[in-house]
């Protein structure tokens, strides 16, 4: 006789909910009440009950082969059940299938005190995520089998998704691949993960983090706190303007304030910071409107002596008398002593701008004054003792300088014992983008303005100029650009921009402009524009330039190598 109609008849008018899975966890029944507790429309017979029933502890229970008799479970904000789960075993003790059996006993007035106390939870839980809805930071928290059970407004519209379509599914089953990976991570490794950096298509960039949640010993599930980029970033930013007004009240500088990507550039930096906090003697060479200053006055303020004086005397365009007077003291018309340059950077730093400019005779008295620490200052018996540290600068080739004999060779010398070398703006073009960015930024703070960057068309030009005048030409530039602006979209535009060679340029008549060059020469210049453009465009990404200009990576680096963009 088949018994089955009577069996389907009892499934239909039991009052608990009855699912019955096979080994794979696939549905082989569910009957109305469960259907109706869980709120589910249809039967999917055959479907996996981890697609329908994200929470179901039932394969739980087949994996062990321990059955779970009248346990309590949340499935949502409204509805607690009271569940059993067995395991089915054939004859060789072999799970076979698995069976459910619950009730919803979210309406039950009197319940024990675990349910009390779930009720409690879940009403703590609320005021929980009342709270996480106030972030603008993206929340999500699953329990230690990966099912989501809170999570914040902000994360819904991060993936475009409903809170009804991620509460209570595993997070493996969501295309939230990077918020899953964290998650996995943290439930494995029961350690917190952070600062991990990704970007969700259409989305701005975030970093992730990661926490486990343990009660005692024992792992209850994970949390993960999506930071937005942006919003990082605009801290960041303000911060940086703070500190930077800070250094200019204070008139303190670092090593931080010189903006570079370039790996020559790089590497001197990195000398002088290891020089900083020793007295040796130091010689900057460099061209006209290049960072000298920043660099010395940086070696200064990260260094031990950085709250003692940095003074600063510029040997250019002073006869040799002033400039004497100036480093070593005089006595003034009413026989008033004045102090030296020497005495006022006691315990500091010396600064000697354009030394190249010092004639030969205060050039063998200034080396006489270093190499015996004192030197004889006028209307006093006693020598004045030295203890200052000297860095000098020079925009001159002072080794040609001693051959010619316009410079003291010994005391070439004793100020070349450690030199740096600060590259022309015109080998670091891939500073250009950057330098542009800080220069408006620091011109929008002093001019009230709100200019919000240069053009494409604008940014190619200034990456193009020779940039004689280096750095405090490209300022000049952009402050003039920014000054007349009145563009209503606050960009600065190729036609905003005054550049000094453009300017000499157009003074030139087509009779007096020099012949062509070779086509090769204008081969080559083509090339090295056509390549900056692309790098530009992909704001750097070597793969993707080669991509666009249909060439191996090898053969970019090459091109950039020869054309002088190492480091772009």
């Amino acid at each position: 006789m088949d018994y089955s109609p009577y069996f389907d008849k009892i499934f239909e008018l039991t009052y608990d909910g009855i699912i019955l899975v096979d080994a794979d966890c696939k549905l082989l029944l569910i009957n109305s009440n469960a259907r109706k507790i869980l709120n589910i429309k249809q039967q999917y017979l055959g479907e996996h009950i981890g697609r329908i029933i994200p929470s179901s502890r039932l394969p739980i229970a087949m994996e062990s082969g321990h059955s779970s008799i009248n346990r309590y479970q949340a499935i949502r904000d409204n509805l607690i059940i009271l569940y059993s789960n067995y395991p089915i075993f054939n004859e060789r003790k072999e799970v076979v299938g698995g069976v459910a059996i619950f009730r919803d006993m979210s309406g039950v007035d009197t319940i024990p005190t675990d349910i009390q106390t779930l009720k409690s939870l879940k009403e703590t839980q609320l005021m929980l995520r009342a709270i996480l809805n106030t972030t603008k930071d993206a929340v999500s928290v699953v329990d230690e089998n990966g099912i989501y059970i809170t999570i914040n407004k902000v994360f819904c519209e991060l993936y475009d998704l409903k809170e009804e379509e991620i509460i209570g599914k595993n997070h493996r089953s969501l295309n939230v691949d990077t918020d899953s990976s964290i998650h996995e991570r943290v439930l494995r490794s029961k350690v917190p993960f952070g600062k991990q950096f990704f970007n969700i298509p259409n989305q701005r960039d975030h970093i992730i983090h990661g926490v486990p949640i343990m009660v005692g010993n024992e792992l209850k599930g994970s949390v993960a706190v999506h930071l937005d980029m942006a919003e990082v970033n605009a801290i960041s930013k303000q911060l940086n303007t703070a500190s930077n007004r800070i250094k200019k009240l204070e008139g303190r500088s670092s090593f931080g304030d010189i903006i570079t990507k370039d790996a020559k550039m790089l590497n001197q930096i990195e000398e002088a910071r290891r020089i900083a906090q020793t007295p040796v003697t130091v010689l900057i060479h460099g061209e006209m409107g290049t960072e000298i200053n920043a660099l010395a006055r940086a070696i200064h303020d990260e260094g031990n002596r950085k709250y003692y004086p940095f003074i600063e005397v510029n040997c250019a365009n002073r006869t040799a008398n002033a400039l004497g007077n100036e480093l070593f003291g005089h006595l003034s018309v009413y026989h008033n002593n004045k102090n030296s340059a020497f005495e006022r950077a006691e315990n500091g730093t010396l600064f000697l701008r354009g030394i190249d400019h010092m004639g030969i005779a205060l050039q063998q008295k200034f080396l006489a004054a270093i190499n015996e620490k004192q030197f004889s200052k006028p209307g006093m018996k006693n020598p004045v003792n030295i203890n200052t540290r000297i860095i000098a600068s020079t925009h001159a080739d002072l080794k040609g300088e001693v051959e010619k004999g316009t410079f003291d060779k010994d005391l070439f010398f004793r100020l070349n014992f450690f030199s740096l070398f600060i590259p022309p703006l015109r080998e670091r073009r891939s500073d250009i983008i950057l330098l542009c960015e800080r220069i408006v930024q620091t011109l929008n703070e002093a001019y009230a303005t709100e200019v919000k960057g240069l053009s494409q068309d604008a940014m190619m030009t200034l990456i193009e100029q020779p940039w004689r005048g280096n750095l405090r030409e490209l300022k000049s530039c952009i402050d003039l650009a920014v000054i007349h602006l009145s563009h209503s979209d606050g960009r600065i535009r190729k036609e905003d921009l005054f550049l000094f060679d453009q300017a000499l340029n157009d003074g030139y008549t087509a009779e007096s402009a020099a012949p062509p060059g070779r086509l090769d020469d204008y081969i080559r210049d083509k090339e090295k524009e056509f390549i900056i453009k692309a790098l530009y465009k992909n704001k750097g990404n070597k793969t993707r330039t080669a991509k666009d200009l249909d060439i191996s990576i090898r053969s970019l680096y090459y091109k950039m190598e020869k054309h002088g963009l190492v480091g772009f």
